[in-house]
């Protein structure tokens, strides 16, 4: 009796192995394919950009600008979504934002009334000091409405959100903006903080 109930139950064990196999081979797989995206992701490359360094994902690609302040360019890859997390850093003459300003609280003023008029429908979101490789900088957060960048004729705008992030060095102003979908922006803040904690400028009365 027992001989012949253990036989089935060993061919349910048999017939039942090989699925499981899949399925632990189909885990394998994600976890290794995540693992393989997460460190790809996270490695970082370091551009030279002006009298600046920093380093960006090493996946992002170079864009084109017509900007003749900005000194650096970077993106997703712009097949990846219809508008790509985007790197841009400028370097232009305080006189060209304010030639009254007195502190970053001015500028950053200055430069979000600038933004009025060149981002449709911008608005502020807060502006707030923070340090920069040991620099006072601030930091403005914002969102406006802008075009897909992959989008046809018909394609609807989308909310975008981003911050520009101020240092004044001199007579110079140096702009690190971080832009992205509003619906990723918030999934990319471990890649700002690293772009940002990789900036390299040069010290105050150095060489230029």
């Amino acid at each position: 009796m027992t001989a012949i109930t253990a036989r089935p139950f060993r061919r349910l064990l048999k017939d039942e192995e090989p699925e499981w196999l899949v399925w632990a081979l189909v885990a394998g797989m994600l976890i290794i394919g995540l693992l393989i995206r997460t460190i790809f992701v996270a490695r970082m490359v370091q551009a030279a950009a002006g009298d600046l360094s920093v380093a960006y994902p090493a996946d992002w690609v170079a864009l084109s600008s017509d900007d003749p302040y900005d000194v650096l360019a970077r993106s997703e890859p712009l097949t990846s979504a219809a508008f790509p997390a985007t790197l841009r850093i400028a370097q232009l003459p305080t006189a060209e934002v304010s030639t009254a300003a007195v502190g970053l609280d001015d500028f950053a003023l200055k430069w979000s009334d600038r933004q009025t008029h060149e981002l449709e429908g911008f608005r502020v979101l807060s502006i707030e000091p923070l340090r920069v490789q040991d620099r006072d900088a601030a930091r403005i957060n914002y969102a406006y409405v802008a075009e897909p960048l992959l989008g046809g004729p018909g394609a609807l705008p989308i909310v975008a959100r981003g911050q520009d992030v101020l240092i004044v060095q001199g007579e110079t102003l140096t702009v690190v903006r971080l832009v992205a979908d509003a619906d990723a922006y918030d999934g990319l803040a471990a890649t700002w903080q690293r772009i940002l904690g990789s900036l390299k400028m040069p010290q105050e009365g150095g060489a230029r």
